[in-house]
């Protein structure tokens, strides 16, 4: 949104500093400015030029030879573009000019005709983006000025990041408010013109119907238009914007068209409230409806594109047929022209869920529909649309009707918020006196319900303010938004640093952010980097049961994702695409599926890792080998022996109807070969494994690329570590060898061993895996070292050696060993 400097200071003369102090000033106390853009700078020896004659270029279809002069009595050649006129104003640029783009102009040969310097378009003077022609400049000005006089330049714009609930900020007004040393007492419209302020309407109002003026408005659904104003405008004149109208539209990036409709574009601009002026003449009946659009219903729109409609859209309709969208544009037919002698000024209410509905469907986004969409100030409309008839009358000429339309519901009763001083030392931790909050509220339209001295008490023996909530600010409802409204007037940089008395909560964390923490400390502390995607997903990344949307920000992505690794495999591309092979990522969000009819989706919070390239930092000292599967087990038991209290067991082949059950199969999907799945409790909380080498597009010779994804609900959070002294008294140290069948998973034979061994066995660790020579077919030995220590004595080798012979009958017993020596 962009917001011209200039503008804001003719609303407000009081405020002071220059662009960038007015700048970090909005920034820290009501809406981030992202840039500021000199508007008009650069120009200053551009100079008003009138054609007075032109002919054909000999050599060129596209270009035609213009005679200009500029005030004086010297006839200049110059080569220019064939749309502009005798008689016209145009800027011009003279030998030695210096454009804002850094182009120098001189004196040039073009297709063999020389111009003495050149005329200009808007975006060779940096004031808009048309390239298409010539600036033609308003009748008002005189060959000869400079021109950045004349338009009140050099100026400054506000490139504003709007948040969803300041959309008052939208409009030059609320800007003005916000900088304004006293707020609103420091604001004041400026005057349009003598004998403009005189004329006010005559409302004649109706619920869902009115008329007046020889007009009539009828609101078939009120739940899409509140409220709808109308005043009937008869003889005007339409014709160019004189120079200071077209400075204001130009420096925010606009486009003068005619003086009626650079009018309604003021007042939006002004008061963030949008209008729409119709060609009287051309409705049909003299009648306004605003009704929802029929099937197959067509409207030809202001950008000439012609547009087939559904129910779901609203329409403005004459009698006979759609005239325009309500909220988003008007139609072609009813468009003021220069033949237009009656104008029918409109000042509405559209809802917003029903204007975004529009405008997703016509796919257009406009300066109008960005401000219904997040609410307009329902009070305001009618000193907007009288602003606008005067404005009009004022440039166009013509008598507005005293007679206006008034439908839809009147404005309620300004809400009203109680505020407590003492709710607003505990929660800013500063005092801030009743006189001290009047001074900050008032000034920004809170504006103290008359005739009440405060209300009751409150706990702390005050009386809170009763503060009537003006329509603009719609976002403040209670007293907590009040308390915001009083810490960024204030200054968030103004409170105090030091720290002070409070006391620790006693309610608890949220299960699922302890759950969430849990997760991002294990991967963190393991070298991975954390990622934060939109849930979005393309119609090949999403898996099964996808949740299909009717309203995607991007068709390329217009699905919720079912799984997290789906996401992730998109950033390991994204990396890979840029030359990063070594590529560590995790990311904790939701999942959803569909229920079909049966409701809502299902949602479910996940984490998930994927990984690839070297096992540790490339180094000139060693080879750096890539992860392989062992890793990828490795990085499995820590998420299930430190998160989830889970076993890893590897699956040659899955189980679907588990991965069913735990709605895992989305995230199965992407591996090839061996699956290991983390058990919890007999089912399947997690799974990891190799990602199909189809599944990435990535550079050839890459390295392979695992990945792992978990219910975050299994993650086991309030675990506490206890601490256990290390024992003073000697270990014991043990081997066992034995042959077990290749079916036996090393997983399973130690759950017998810590199942079977004695309680001073203190650890048992895995370091020689033999095949072949003399170990049968389908058979592997395997070597296990077994550290015995008691924790409050010295160990005889007769407690060392029943423990041991436990272990051996329960591996011949359970896990079909053949015991070779030990």
């Amino acid at each position: 949104m962009r917001i011209s400097v200039n503008w804001v200071r003719e609303l407000a003369p009081g405020i002071e500093g220059s662009p960038e102090e007015l700048a970090d000033r909005l920034s820290m106390s009501a809406v981030a400015v992202d840039e500021v853009v000199p508007v008009g700078d650069g120009i200053a020896d551009i100079i008003v030029a009138r054609v007075e004659e032109t002919r054909p270029h000999p050599n060129a279809d596209r270009l035609g030879l213009a005679t200009i002069t500029t005030g004086g009595p010297e006839r200049i050649g110059i080569v220019a573009g064939a749309s502009v006129r005798a008689g016209g104003l145009y800027p011009y640029a003279p030998p030695g000019t210096t454009l804002p783009g850094g182009l120098e102009i001189g004196a040039r040969k073009i297709r063999g005709e020389v111009s003495q310097g050149m005329l200009c378009s808007e975006r060779e003077l940096e004031l808009g983006w048309d390239h298409s022609g010539i600036l033609e400049l308003p009748p008002d000005l005189r060959p000869g000025e400079r021109l950045v006089e004349r338009l009140g330049f050099p100026d400054h714009c506000f490139v504003l990041d709007l948040t969803p609930n300041r959309v008052d900020l939208a409009g030059h007004l609320g800007v003005a408010r916000e900088l304004a040393p006293g707020g609103t007492s420091g604001v004041a419209l400026p005057s349009l013109g003598p004998g403009t302020e005189g004329w006010s309407p005559v409302w004649k109002d109706g619920e869902s119907d009115a008329a007046a003026s020889g007009a009539r408005v009828v609101i078939e659904d009120l739940g899409r238009c509140s409220r709808f104003l109308g005043i009937v405008i008869r003889g005007v004149t339409v014709g160019p914007s004189p120079a200071w109208l077209a400075a204001r539209l130009w420096a925010i990036g606009g486009r003068p068209i005619n003086n009626v409709v650079d009018a309604t574009n003021y007042v939006m601009h002004e008061l963030n409230q949008p209008l729409h002026a119709y060609d009287r003449a051309m409705l049909a009946g003299s009648e306004i409806r605003v009704r929802p659009a029929e099937p197959e219903e067509r409207l030809r729109t202001l950008d000439k594109e012609d547009r087939i409609l559904a129910p779901d859209v609203t329409v403005i309709t004459d009698r006979d047929r759609a005239i325009g969208l309500a909220g988003v544009m008007g139609g072609e037919d009813t468009e003021v022209s220069p033949e237009t002698t009656d104008v029918f000024l409109e000042c509405a209410v559209f809802d917003p869920l029903h204007t975004r509905r529009t405008a997703r469907h016509t796919g257009l986004a406009t300066d109008a529909s960005y401000r219904f969409e997040r609410g307009v100030d329902a009070t305001g409309l009618e000193s907007a649309v009288t602003r606008c008839a005067r404005l009009i009358t004022a440039l166009a000429g013509g008598e507005a009707e005293e007679s206006a339309i008034r439908a839809g519901h009147l404005p309620g009763e300004r809400p009203v918020v109680a505020l407590r001083p003492a709710r607003v030392q505990r929660v800013l931790g500063r005092r801030f006196e009743r006189a001290e909050l009047e001074r900050i509220l008032v000034p920004l339209g809170f504006d103290l319900q008359e005739g009440d001295a405060g209300g009751e008490a409150d706990g702390d023996g005050e009386r809170p303010l009763r503060l009537m909530v003006p329509g603009w600010r719609g976002d403040v409802t209670q007293e907590i938004d009040l308390i915001e409204e009083v810490a960024r007037r204030h200054g968030y940089n103004a409170f105090g640093d030091e720290a002070r008395a409070f006391r620790v909560s006693s309610v608890a964390d949220d299960p699922a952010w302890s759950q969430a923490d849990r997760v991002r400390r294990l991967m963190v502390g393991r070298g991975f980097q954390e990622v934060r995607s939109a849930s979005f997903a393309s119609e090949a990344r999403a898996g099964p049961d996808a949740v299909t949307l009717r309203n995607p920000i991007s068709a390329a992505e217009g699905r919720l994702r079912t799984d997290l690794v789906a996401g992730l495999l998109d950033r390991l591309e994204y990396n890979l695409a840029r030359g990063r092979r070594d590529v560590r990522l995790f990311e904790i969000g939701t999942v959803f599926r569909s229920r079909g009819t049966e409701g809502l989706p299902f949602e479910e919070l996940r984490a998930a890792f994927v990984i690839t390239g070297r096992r540790e930092i490339e180094h000139w000292s060693i080879e750096g080998a890539d992860i392989d599967v062992w890793d990828l087990k490795g990085l499995a038991e820590d998420l299930g022996s430190e998160l989830l209290e889970a076993t890893v067991e590897p699956l040659g082949s899955r189980n679907e109807e588990e991965l069913a059950s735990a709605r895992l199969e989305a995230a199965a999907r992407w591996f090839e070969g061996e699956v290991f799945h983390l058990r919890k409790e007999g089912r399947v909380a997690g799974l990891a494994g190799r990602i199909a080498a189809e599944a990435v597009d990535g550079p050839a010779g890459m390295a392979p690329s695992w990945a792992a994804e978990l219910r975050l609900a299994d993650v086991v959070t309030g675990a506490t570590s206890r601490y256990v002294p290390i024992s003073p008294y000697p270990q014991v140290n043990r081997d066992l060898a034995a042959i077990f069948p290749l079916e036996r998973t090393v997983a399973e034979i130690e759950v017998v061993i810590h199942d079977s061994a004695p309680p001073f066995l203190e650890s048992a660790r895995l370091f020689d895996v033999y095949e072949g020579g003399e170990i049968p077919a389908a058979s592997r030995s395997l070597a296990w070292r077994f550290r015995f220590r008691a924790p409050d004595r010295t160990l005889t080798d007769g407690e060392v050696d029943a423990g041991m012979k436990k272990i051996m009958t329960a591996l011949e017993e359970k896990a079909d060993a053949r015991i070779r020596s030990s």
